[in-house]
């Protein structure tokens, strides 16, 4: 079997690595394979059996076309059959995507649930196969080894691609830790494609100038979540996961700026882990009762509806094994 394999999005990258890694285990033949990469070359030679990728990767900002590997692959004749990968919850079926030609076009859904909604959204088939790769790493993670004091919470603070939404939710976050009579220590993770050109680096040092703070670069984000007290982010359903299956207590922080771009990426105002309840929800004049609330008592309940949310993930087949043999079973 010949694939091809594109993600220009570092969280899709990361789980396309691992499918990788598992057809090459099985003698098949990567004829392209670019992760994190920012255009489209010409994923049609040698011409592959099938082109796995993701949603978000077919608006590639630096292309002429918004969906130049759609194109490619409708373009073929005979067409070549594609496989979008969900990297979360809902990836399959985003709003600038709704109308398009998916009709030689599999889904892969992160949950169960979203079968039907991925066929209605127009594709030719959608299947669940176990969740996504990476996920299922995410409920073992080794923790971080963070020098702190015996009385000390850790809260970590996640940053998204915009510097403008980063600095308000560090900004947030520091000013209702400092209402609270609750010693703290910060760690700050920034994005990893955190837009340069958005950030007010010298409104950040001052935010961060208020409060004990680092940023461990030396260590996964994972690691860092799976031995904090609390994190407190804005967007990115990765991050909310990756604390659900740590059993991190976490906040979404809101404001009418961010569900106006939820709406927009996603079609919702909320992620999925916030509407499932594994994530609590909180908007700038209640964020330090919900902060006071799971750094105490709330902690148990949160931690008891992310298990039942997110579930250790069942013995059997993982879920990279069970891609490729799925591609191995259509494509073959």
């Amino acid at each position: 079997m010949k694939v091809a394999l594109f993600s220009h999005d570092t969280g899709p990258a990361d789980n396309l690595a691992m499918v990788i890694l598992e057809l090459i285990k099985n003698g098949h033949y990567i004829t392209q394979a670019t992760l994190g990469g920012l255009s489209v070359g010409n994923l049609l030679e040698p011409r592959p059996d099938c082109i796995v990728t993701n949603m978000a990767s077919q608006k590639v900002s630096n292309q002429q076309n918004d969906f130049p590997l759609l194109q490619q692959a409708l373009s073929a004749c005979p067409p070549i059959p594609m496989v979008y990968l969900a990297d979360t919850f809902t990836a399959c079926v985003r709003p600038a995507f709704a109308g398009k030609n998916l009709s030689q076009a599999t889904a892969i859904v992160a949950g169960k649930k979203e079968i039907e909604q991925a066929m209605i959204f127009g594709y030719k088939e959608a299947v669940f196969l176990g969740g996504l790769p990476v996920w299922q790493t995410w409920h073992s993670v080794q923790q971080a080894n963070i020098q702190h004091k015996v009385n000390e919470k850790i809260v970590v603070v996640g940053g998204t691609k915009n510097g403008v939404d980063t600095n308000f939710v560090l900004s947030n976050t520091v000013n209702a830790l400092n209402q609270l009579d609750i010693p703290y220590q910060l760690i700050f993770r920034q994005h990893r494609r955190e837009d340069p050109a958005t950030i007010d680096k010298n409104e950040r040092d001052s935010i961060l100038s208020q409060c004990q703070w680092k940023t461990l670069t030396e260590v996964s984000t994972e690691s860092v979540i799976a031995v904090a007290d609390l994190g407190i982010f804005v967007g990115g359903t990765t991050v909310m996961v990756i604390a659900a299956y740590a059993r991190t207590p976490a906040i979404c922080l809101r404001s009418d700026k961010l569900d106006r771009h939820n709406i927009e990426q996603i079609g919702s105002k909320n992620f999925y882990p916030v509407m499932a309840g594994a994530v609590t929800s909180a908007d700038i004049d209640s964020l330090a009762v919900n902060i006071a609330n799971l750094l105490g008592d709330g902690a148990r309940e949160l931690r008891q509806k992310q298990a039942k949310v997110f579930p250790a993930p069942e013995l059997g087949m993982p879920p990279g094994k069970q891609i490729v043999r799925f591609l191995e079973k259509k494509f073959s």
